[in-house]
């Protein structure tokens, strides 16, 4: 295989920047190896030592003619004969051997070695075979893109890549001028070509020394004159130095005066020189001259264009239909209709360029400006055209990138720049800031002080909120070049960094108020703003009244009123300012007007009206710029369900989702009890590079809460307290979750939480409930440590005074706190109580005595109890007397204001006034422990039924069709008690709890793991006062309990509660009722599709539920359908009966067969449990017919299993509870009554006797009391 061949296939495999993934100087060497003297030498030839191989091979490949050749080769644009490359290695390469024929042979052995081993170092790099498919890429010479100017507003860029891509391919369309392609010149001429083909490659620094060098040797003819003149033009156009393109091309011009191309190249010389007039004359001369030069008609097109002739221009392409194909004219066309707002036409003629060249660059730049210039304009109009912005910028970045790819091989060092500038403003309005900044970056390797991405970078770390970065940046472009669109971003970043004068130097006169638009808003408002920043003799706003006076209604005029009135903190005239300012402009400028009102309501804190303006600004599209600050004036004004939908249309929408909102969603999850997929929400965000460590400790509370208890553990162990230091809050939170998961280092959080939070009262409070519970754990220290506190006293004067010895991790916020290195505190460490502390100076010797010393914690705890009411003289969460010794005045006062206001709430729970939830929320720390201590007790019944028939009704015709049933607090609680829940998932197929619920046992049980043995005084019925103590074994049972019930709700089914964003005031709520209390309340009533009802045992609470919609029913009409059914026997019923009766649920409905079996159980022998059912027969609770009814069936049934002496202990306790609550005779007469008429009872005259005087006994012993 010749030379020749191997350097066509070498060079066809390759791609740019091969020589740094291509071991070429080890190809090098192995082939010069095979050329040294060793007969061993691997591969040597005829062990003949040939001298200078290795360095001959290295000069030919490092010279421009291997180059030359290597490009051309690439392209496959020519045929090589194998003497050109053996000759270029033996003239490049310096390899000359003794004679002539010998060196040529040994050159072409030694080139085709080389090559050979040059293709397996290719096919051994990282492109493998597959390089096969790869093939340099024809690329084009184009003119540099001007600089970009940064619309106002949206903050979006305009590049006129039109008039530029027709001045790069008129000059490089320019150079073929009629010669002889042989005689004295053909070196030149073929020198010329190849600068041409090097050209056409974007290699244009390459082609301009070698135009130059063909031009130093003089002696050209006229046309190769003007073909070099004219090439240089070329390049230096393609390399931004218009200056040197327009003399190069007057040179050309002036040798071949009548060249249509050469006119052209004038034509563009004198639109670079400003002369208009001009360029069209030549552009038309030149196009008569050529009636197809495109390049020509380019120039015509975006003269036209510039203006303003818009008639002569559509008559020129009417006339003209060729120039919608034609490259160049094709080129300036699209960028012509991209202003025009023809978008589809725009890209229509770039993707028809495409198509017949996907290699044209110019084609997929401009079809990039097309695009970009589309979304500019639909980000302008806000709406629903905020869809086609984004999927308009996705496109553009998309063909930028095609661009950059071509480009990356050439000298073309601005049109990358450009490309790399288009694509990374298309980034950063997409929302990827860093990626952004990547091709910014990029941009200016090449030219460090390039305005165009330095001026985009400035905006670009602006939209991020790096104001100094971006002063950097905008500085440089207004030192270098003062341009004036960086005026405005230049002044708003030293206002925001606070350099105001700065600012009003930089903007001062640069704007009047004489007719401002839509676009004039921004400066407009700076000016104002520096003015009300710093003093001024003649402030702006001065001309802004005087044009206010002339156009009272100029909606732009009033907006910049309103900013200056904010200024002001006349907020009612600056919002009828803008209220006007939306009344007098016209549809194109309300979405402007919307947006700066929304942002006023939104400083006032009005969110709710800041809500309703953006909305009509984002007009329902989640890609639009507001959509997340319209999310968060949702979330702010609480307007949850309005949030939450909009949220998810938001991350249904966007590609890359901002933090915040997932975050919303995830709160407003939470916030219903909805915690499957919140918890997937915050997985998401923990999974981003942007998560920190509160975003872990808010995914570890909700995983606990969800009950997934092993997956909150490992996070909470994955998390470093000290992220946390800045949200005391959640690091108590955090300390919390530690006490329940087991996971050590909750005292040191909670300690770390309360000194973060030294102002915050809930983190005092809270320090002081985890201190009472892990304070056994502590041994105090016995001598001064770091981590200590210690109290001296002062030999000379007596006071006493503590001090802090700080740990390491500990930051000093008091002079009382010591580094462990402080000359004082290492005095003091080592210290016992007792010892003496010398400090002597000068002047003076002090001398301290130790007298106490605590662990941080303690001091910490002794601090809250004594410094709490002083602190925060409004919160009553702590509370301290102090009272002389022997004094309990305080304490007794205290327990009677007490007393007092638990028995007013307690009347007003019995008459059904308040839920039990709110009657347990007034009067104790948890529902849970309120409903233990009532049903043990009795004291307070448990208000669960109301007592009328048609309650019994409901449950009896709607239960036996119910497949799922959802219990609130009290019916959890009543089913953890009775022992049913088998029974109750047995007969329905779903048993569930509102989420809301399980957070209210969750929370019970981390107070009952908390909670310390203590006392209570209190005062009873009977006036007296009573110190009752919780000792350890009480305490015990209380956590037991607590874990038990926990257990036991954590094994249902779970509903979220949606109603509850419909709460106008859900805080409101959730105080007054529990957050359980809300939860059953607003509880959703169907679990995976499958329809609920309610079991409420708070009688109120149920009321409230029927209130919303909700069939619910109680814990005995839940009884009743698993007796029913089955699930029950009549025994197992009259046990669970019993345990309600002897709970002290209200309106119990018994049977006499219940009774009495609960009798039969206990030898017919009356006990605490059967005393409480018959207790449930009392007036006036009870309707007395029934009561009546029951007594007597209870006679009826029990007169011949006992003895006389047992039946009558059973009617006279009977008819005791009879009499309870209604008038005695009357209710024994209707009792004498019901039993003459029971037919059992009769049957059995001697029975029946007994029973009858008996209660006649009682009738005369109370008429005669009446007498």
């Amino acid at each position: 295989m010749g030379p020749e061949v191997l350097l066509g296939i070498a060079a066809r495999l390759v791609v740019a920047g091969w020589r740094d993934v291509v071991d070429i100087d080890r190809a090098i060497k192995s082939a010069a190896d095979k050329f040294r003297g060793d007969p061993d030498a691997q591969g040597a030839t005829e062990s003949r030592d040939v001298p200078g191989v290795e360095t001959a091979l290295e000069r030919w490949v490092g010279s421009d003619k291997f180059k030359d050749l290597f490009h051309l080769a690439q392209i496959g644009e020519r045929d090589f004969a194998a003497e050109e490359v053996i000759s270029s290695f033996i003239t490049e390469g310096d390899f000359y051997m003794p004679s002539r024929a010998e060196s040529e042979r040994l050159a072409e052995e030694i080139v085709s070695l080389f090559l050979g081993e040059l293709l397996s170092e290719i096919y051994q790099s990282k492109w493998g075979i597959s390089a096969l498919a790869n093939r340099g890429e024809e690329l084009a010479a184009h003119g540099r893109q001007e600089r970009k100017q940064i619309l106002t507003g949206v903050e979006a860029l305009r590049a006129d890549m039109g008039f530029l891509v027709a001045k790069a391919t008129a000059s490089a369309g320019s150079d073929k001028a009629s010669g002889d392609t042989a005689g004295p010149h053909s070196d030149a001429k073929a020198e010329i070509d190849l600068a041409r083909q090097l050209i056409d490659l974007g290699h244009v620094r390459s082609a301009r020394e070698k135009l130059e060098s063909v031009r130093a040797k003089g002696s050209l003819s006229v046309d190769l004159e003007f073909r070099v003149v004219t090439n240089l033009g070329a390049c230096a156009i393609a390399e931004g130095d218009y200056e040197s393109a327009c003399l190069f091309f007057d040179e050309a011009h002036e040798l071949q005066p009548d060249n249509p191309k050469g006119i052209t190249n004038v034509s563009v010389a004198a639109r670079l020189r400003g002369d208009a007039e001009l360029a069209l004359d030549l552009a038309h001369r030149a196009l008569e001259l050529e009636p197809r030069n495109g390049h020509a008609a380019a120039i015509i097109i975006e003269s036209f264009w510039d203006a303003e002739e818009r008639e002569q221009l559509r008559e020129f392409i009417t006339s003209h239909a060729w120039v919608t194909v034609d490259r160049s004219s094709g080129l300036v066309l699209a960028d012509v209709r991209a202003k025009q707002g023809r978008f589809e036409e725009a890209a229509q003629l770039c993707q028809t360029l495409i198509e017949d060249d996907p290699k044209d660059i110019g084609a997929h730049l401009m079809l990039s400006q097309c695009l970009f210039t589309e979304a500019q304009a639909s980000l302008a109009k806000g709406g629903a055209a905020e869809n086609t912005a984004h999927e308009r910028l996705k496109q553009c970045e998309e063909a930028a990138s095609r661009a950059i790819e071509l480009l990356d091989s050439t000298d073309l060092d601005s049109q990358f720049s450009s490309a790399l500038v288009v694509r990374g403003f298309a980034k950063a309005l997409q929302g990827h800031i860093d990626a952004a900044l990547s091709d910014l970056d990029d941009a200016l390797r090449a030219d460090p002080r390039d305005p165009s991405p330095l001026h985009v970078r400035g905006l670009v770390l602006m939209m991020a909120g790096r104001y100094d970065e971006a002063r950097d940046s905008l500085e440089q472009v207004w030192t270098d070049i003062g341009s004036e669109d960086v005026i405005a971003p230049l002044a708003e970043v030293y206002l925001r960094l606070g350099d105001h004068l700065a600012a009003k130097k930089l903007i001062r006169g640069k704007f009047t108020f004489e007719n401002p638009g839509p676009d004039d808003l921004w400066k407009a408002e700076l000016v104002c703003q520096v003015d009300m920043e710093t003093d001024d003799e003649d402030p702006a706003w001065r001309s802004l009244e005087e044009s206010l006076l002339k156009r009272p209604e100029d909606p732009w005029l009033l907006a910049v009123s309103a900013t200056r009135r904010r200024s002001l903190s006349d907020f009612v005239r600056a919002e009828e300012d803008l209220q006007k300012a939306l009344s007098f402009c016209d549809d194109s400028g309300r979405p402007e007007i919307l947006f700066r009102l929304g942002n006023f309501y939104w400083e006032m804190k009005r969110f709710s009206d800041a809500a309703d303006a953006y909305a009509k600004v984002v007009d329902d599209s989640p890609l639009h710029l507001l959509a997340v600050d319209l999310l968060g004036c949702l979330a702010e004004a609480r307007r949850l369900r309005e949030a939450l939908e909009w949220s998810r249309q938001i991350r249904k929408t966007r590609v890359e989702v901002p933090k915040h909102v997932i975050d919303t969603e995830a709160q407003i999850l939470e916030i219903v009890g909805d915690l499957p997929p919140a918890v997937a929400l915050r997985e998401q965000i923990c999974a981003r590079p942007d998560v920190n460590g509160s975003d872990r400790v808010r995914l570890a509370l909700l995983q606990f809460r969800a009950g997934l208890r092993d997956a909150a553990r490992k996070t909470v162990e994955s998390l470093e307290p000290s992220d946390l230091q800045g949200d005391p809050r959640l690091l108590l939170e955090l300390a919390k979750l530690k006490v329940m998961l087991g996971v050590d280092g909750a005292f040191n959080d909670a300690y770390a939480a309360r000194r973060h939070g030294i102002d915050d009262p809930d983190l005092h409070s809270g320090y002081f409930a985890i201190f009472l519970a892990h304070d056994h754990e502590m041994a105090e220290p016995e001598l001064v440590a770091p981590g200590c506190a210690v109290r001296l006293r002062d030999t000379l004067t007596g006071e006493e005074t503590w001090w802090s010895i700080l740990d390491d991790e500990d930051e000093r916020y008091d002079t009382s706190e010591l580094p462990a290195d402080h000359e004082f505190a290492r005095r003091l460490i080592g210290s016992a109580a007792g010892d003496k502390i010398e400090m002597r100076d000068d002047l003076e010797e002090l001398t301290y005595r130790v007298v106490a010393i605590q662990s941080k914690f303690v001091r910490a705890f002794q601090e809250t109890i004594a410094e709490f009411s002083t602190r925060f003289p409004d919160n009553t969460s702590l509370s301290r007397i102090v009272a002389d010794e022997g004094d309990i005045t305080k304490l007794i006062q205290a327990t009677e204001r007490r007393a007092q206001f638990v028995r007013s709430v307690e009347e007003r729970y019995r008459e059904g006034g308040f839920p039990f939830a709110m009657f347990s929320s007034l009067i104790g720390p948890s529902p849970v422990e309120v409903w233990r201590a009532c049903t043990v007790d009795g004291s307070v019944p448990i208000m669960f039924a109301m007592g009328d028939p048609r309650e019994a009704d409901l449950a009896q015709a709607l239960l036996p069709r119910t497949r799922g049933i959802v219990l609130d607090l009290p019916a959890v609680l009543t089913v953890h008690e009775l022992g049913i829940g088998d029974q109750l998932k047995a007969r329905f197929g779903c048993v569930a709890v509102p989420q809301h619920v399980v957070d209210e046992f969750q929370a019970t049980n981390t107070m009952a793991k908390t909670m310390r043995a203590s006392g209570h005084l209190g005062k009873s019925d009977d006036g007296r006062y009573v110190f009752s103590e919780r000792h350890d074994e009480g305490l015990a049972a209380w956590r037991d309990f607590a874990q038990s019930v926990l257990e036991f709700v954590e094994s249902l089914e779970r509903v979220p509660a949606y109603q509850v964003l419909d709460l106008g005031d859900a805080e409101f709520a959730v105080e007054a009722l529990t957050i359980s209390g809300v939860g059953a309340i607003c509880s959703d009533m169907q679990l995976d599709g499958t329809p609920l009802v309610m079991v409420s045992d708070d009688v109120a609470l149920a009321n409230l539920v029927r209130a919303t919609g909700k069939e619910v029913v109680n814990s005995q009409g839940v009884l009743e359908e698993l007796l029913r059914s089955g699930a029950l026997e009549a025994e197992e019923y009259s046990v669970a009966v019993g345990q309600l009766a002897s709970m002290h649920y209200t309106f119990l409905r018994l049977g006499a067969d219940d009774i009495l079996r609960r009798l039969k159980a206990n030898g017919y022998i009356s006990n605490e449990e059967t005393r409480a059912m018959l207790g449930t027969l009392r007036g006036p609770d009870s309707d007395p017919r029934t009561a009546v009814a029951v007594v007597t069936g209870l006679i009826s049934q029990v007169f011949d299993r006992v003895p006389l002496s047992q039946l009558g202990m059973i009617l006279e306790l009977s008819m005791d509870v009879l009499c309870q609550g209604r008038t005695t005779l009357g209710t024994l007469t209707r009792l004498k009554d019901s039993l003459e008429a029971d037919s059992k009872l009769a049957l059995s005259p001697f029975e029946r006797e007994f029973v009858l005087s008996r209660v006649r006994t009682q009738l005369d012993i109370h008429s005669n009391e009446l007498a």
